[in-house]
């Protein structure tokens, strides 16, 4: 069985098409193996958790990683200095900056290609500096990010295709 019946038969990871491959198989534990161009969601047979809840955690386990890595390299390239770091599933955000230097991000950005989260890594901690979308905001960021307009286009054009991936709970 290689659709499954609530999964879509492909997502994006890291701005790469994947196809996800569903199977019952003589594992210890579920998992997801990433290979090949597919993501395999191999359940065991006493998995209780639906392939899509599966997927989704072991996204946003990949997210956290990606996105904590990239964040610490470039906040210290940068000399940012933040708080505390969220992986959420905003509805309406990617990213979120609190006055208090808490960051928050989307899982969904894994499926985001790397210059594209890159872009809202620094897009929020430019807003650690500046709070707001003043012309001062966006020329901080341009210098950052000189590309930034091009990434951002990217991302509100597949806004609904890496909101919709997995549906909503």
């Amino acid at each position: 069985m290689s659709a499954y019946p609530g999964l879509p038969p492909a997502i994006l990871l890291e701005g790469r098409p994947h196809r996800i491959e569903v199977r019952v198989a003589p594992v210890r534990h579920t998992q997801v193996i990433h290979v090949n161009g597919a993501l395999w969601v191999l359940l065991s047979g006493t998995e209780r958790r639906s392939p899509e809840a599966v997927l989704e955690t072991w996204l946003r386990e990949r997210a956290r990683a990606v996105i904590y890595r990239r964040l610490a390299d470039l906040a210290g390239r940068h000399g940012f200095r933040y708080r505390r770091v969220f992986i959420r599933d905003q509805r309406t955000r990617w990213g979120s900056c609190s006055n208090r230097g808490n960051l928050s991000f989307n899982f969904r950005l894994i499926m985001a290609p790397p210059e594209v989260l890159d872009y809202v890594i620094l897009h929020e901690l430019v807003h650690l500096r500046e709070p707001n979308h003043s012309a001062r905001f966006w020329a901080a960021l341009a210098r950052l990010c000189p590309d930034y307009r091009e990434r951002r286009r990217w991302l509100r054009r597949s806004e609904r295709q890496l909101m919709d991936a997995l549906g909503r709970r």
